[in-house]
């Protein structure tokens, strides 16, 4: 599924992922999420990332259409 964030929760981890170019506006494709509440492998750009399910959950996102 296919993502634009619109928001990070979390100022703590706005930072991190600020870091990581992972910011409000930027589109987020999930890839996979680990079973029991575990990682989630996400996709920014070209590169891949591990998200805590806290830091996942902190990105208030917009499904986008056709994903």
């Amino acid at each position: 599924m296919t993502y634009k964030i619109l928001h990070i929760d979390n100022q703590m981890v706005a930072a991190r992922l600020l870091v990581l170019g992972i910011y409000p506006g930027k589109t987020i494709e999930l890839v996979r999420k680990a079973p029991f509440g575990g990682a989630c492998y996400v996709r920014v750009d070209q590169a891949f990332y591990v998200l805590r399910r806290q830091e996942w959950d902190s990105i208030i996102k917009q499904e986008l259409a056709g994903s």
